[in-house]
């Protein structure tokens, strides 16, 4: 009881000083396929978030990890309709009529890289891409000019290149932004 209240108590401290709490209590942001979950380094997630909740309570959540999103913005120019989008530095979550709707992650990650529970994100080897699977997940690689792009279960991503060397340069997940 005292830790938990201790991790409390550090986290309201850190959002109080502008700090993201996971300076304090070790929470990390990460990845799936159904959304986004929260946990301890080395553990099991403790909160799993799915999309379509409305989006003041996902932007609640990774605000609590992340700190205040860095800029929203918009586009009417995506192919399935007009999102709304909200940036949390590499991580951009997606909006549709008020819903969170899919997320996308790229470029570098800095000091706390979002990952999935297997530790996969931007940057990791071609040959990690597996570890994005679920049971009964398929990975199918194709390519696409220099670079090629991966499927596992309902993430997509963009490899550097097509060699064995190649990283990961960019994952989503859920509806993004597909311009016509």
């Amino acid at each position: 009881m005292a830790a938990n209240l201790y991790l409390r108590l550090g986290a309201a401290l850190a959002l109080t000083l502008g700090a993201p709490a996971f300076a304090l209590d070790g929470r990390e942001l990460r990845i799936g396929d159904w959304g986004l979950s929260a946990g301890f380094r080395g553990l099991h997630a403790i909160t799993d978030w799915e999309f379509g909740l409305p989006r003041a309570e996902i932007l609640a959540h990774v605000e609590a990890i992340r700190g205040p999103a860095t800029r929203p913005d918009s586009s009417a120019q995506c192919a399935d309709g007009p999102m709304q989008f909200s940036h949390f530095g590499p991580l951009t979550l997606n909006f549709r009529d008020g819903r969170w709707v899919g997320w996308s992650l790229e470029g570098p990650q800095g000091e706390e890289p979002i990952r999935n529970e297997w530790g996969v994100g931007i940057a990791s080897s071609r040959e990690e891409v597996p570890a994005l699977a679920m049971d009964g997940d398929v990975v199918t690689v194709s390519q696409r000019g220099n670079e090629a792009e991966f499927t596992v279960g309902g993430i997509h991503g963009v490899l550097s290149d097509a060699t064995p060397d190649a990283i990961i340069k960019s994952l989503r997940a859920g509806a993004n932004c597909v311009l016509p």
